[in-house]
């Protein structure tokens, strides 16, 4: 009866195929999964895997130049299987962006990963004027940053596409007569994601349950459900969201067959 979606802040950023493709090289069009493509009207296209990738990795734009990865990486590597997650990541956290390459290297790899995009009919209206300011903030956004939040037409660009998303989980949840309900995690306190968020689930009716509310009611500290130095879920993690989710379905028990009837209770305040 319930369907629970967790969304965290990079979720705006990772449900855009155009992310992964000026910031890390990945071929937006080769993909193993379903991907959504946006026209300039805003037209909305769901795609289908791509059949000849289904079976293995993401396809790069442009082949990086190849870099010796260092002897414990190597080890690691060859030791594991073929199909190894452990090793894909070693490969591709440590080969590659851990050897001693020039400083500009990632700047030009992407210059050259943005040219070809604007190649492509489908990315080309989104990508910045060459020589802008905003191409530069595209191009080297920083170690972790996400897309450009100052610019107002990439919000509504990655908002798009997680509008696009929830709207696919909500046909289905409506097609097996079950209650779509979001829990969201924000990704840093000052991020703007959250009130998009809102703003999407308002207008579709879906639930929204703010993972960090109810940690902040609890006099603790968001921090503290991750792990030191990964920001997945601890056991303290695990065990909010689990809390957090069970004081909704207890104002609407209905929700979940539980009787009672009525409008889905959307107080106290959802954020």
């Amino acid at each position: 009866k319930i369907l629970v979606l967790v969304v965290y802040g990079n979720d705006f950023r990772d449900n855009t195929p155009l992310f992964w493709a000026y910031r890390r090289g990945r071929d937006p069009d080769r993909h193993p999964f379903f991907t959504a493509i946006q026209a300039e009207n805003g037209a909305m296209t769901l795609r289908s895997p791509n059949e000849e990738n289904i079976a293995t990795s993401m396809q790069r734009l442009a082949r990086r130049v190849p870099t010796p990865p260092d002897p414990w990486s190597t080890r690691i590597v060859q030791r594991a299987s073929p199909d190894s997650f452990l090793a894909a990541y070693v490969l591709s956290r440590y080969a590659l962006p851990g050897a001693r390459l020039p400083g500009d290297y990632w700047s030009r790899q992407r210059e050259l990963w943005i040219e070809i995009l604007r190649q492509r009919p489908d990315y080309a209206w989104i990508l910045p004027p060459r020589g802008s300011a905003e191409e530069k903030e595209w191009r080297d956004p920083g170690e972790y940053a996400h897309l450009p939040a100052h610019l107002p037409r990439v919000r509504k660009y990655v908002s798009d596409f997680t509008a696009f998303g929830i709207d696919r989980f909500k046909e289905r949840a409506d097609g097996d007569g079950a209650t779509l309900v979001i829990l969201w995690v924000e990704g840093n306190s000052n991020s703007w994601e959250g009130e998009a968020l809102e703003a999407i689930t308002q207008e579709r009716g879906v639930p929204l349950v703010d993972l960090h509310d109810y940690i902040a009611r609890q006099g603790r500290e968001a921090w503290e459900s991750r792990w030191a130095r990964d920001v997945h879920w601890n056991a303290a993690g695990h065990l909010w969201a689990a809390e957090a989710l069970l004081e909704w379905l207890a104002r609407n028990r209905h929700a979940c067959g539980g009787g009672g009837g009525g409008a889905i209770d959307e107080t106290p305040a959802r954020r």
